[in-house]
């Protein structure tokens, strides 16, 4: 990643080594604990709805027929894909996104002069009822339908031009770990003391979530 830096300027000013540091943590913080942190609030999920779980486990059987699932059968595990979405629907480890106004604008009376920085919560975004029906419900089988309108409110890698350029990997990666997880495991809570959130660099539990996982037969 440091060389693709270093040779992906195309001609322009090379990088000075305060931004080459700067991109290399970013990349780094990036590429493992936004997954981290969106694998921990999804096994939270499946471990407080069995059901779910047990849905995402016969369509891992179905199509695998007991063989370990590999990058090239996620196609082949669309409701998985929904729990995934909809995990990083209710809990988006980034949870606002910072803008900055390109031109002067109005929002809902409110002028927004060109050169404001905005902060636009995702968080709120994925949680309204403008958008959702029932948002605090953990419900993946609605991104199996194709509502392009709820899609579009659906920003856990933000939008437009400046999206995540993980995003792809990232879900490549949540779901391959997680089919992997549910094939073999039967989830549950150690406690039932509730799990709340705390608002950190990304959106994290407020305290060590603790799962039980039974060895299914």
């Amino acid at each position: 990643m440091l060389t693709a830096l270093l040779d992906g300027r195309g001609g322009a000013e090379p990088w000075t080594r305060a931004a080459l540091v700067n991109e290399a943590k970013t990349l780094f913080v990036a590429g493992f604990e936004t997954t981290a942190t969106a694998l921990t609030w999804t096994l939270h999920l499946l471990a407080a709805h069995p059901a779910v779980a047990e849905a995402m486990h016969a369509e891992i059987e179905a199509a695998l027929c007991g063989r370990d699932p590999e990058m090239t059968d996620l196609p082949r595990l669309p409701y998985g894909a929904a729990v995934v979405e909809e995990a990083m629907r209710l809990y988006p480890p980034v949870y606002n996104i910072g803008r900055e106004c390109a031109e002067d604008d109005e929002i809902d009376g409110w002028a927004v002069p060109k050169g404001t920085s905005m902060l636009i919560s995702i968080f709120a975004i994925q949680r309204s009822p403008d958008w959702w029906d029932a948002p605090e419900t953990f419900r993946p089988e609605r991104f199996l339908a194709a509502d392009t309108a709820q899609r579009r409110a659906a920003l856990p890698y933000a939008v437009g031009k400046h999206q995540c350029i993980g995003s792809h990997f990232a879900n490549i990666e949540l779901l391959l770990v997680l089919a992997r997880i549910v094939q073999r495991f039967r989830l549950s809570h150690r406690d039932q003391v509730p799990v709340g959130m705390a608002a950190r660099t990304t959106l994290v539990p407020d305290r060590p979530v603790e799962l039980l996982m039974e060895v299914r037969s």
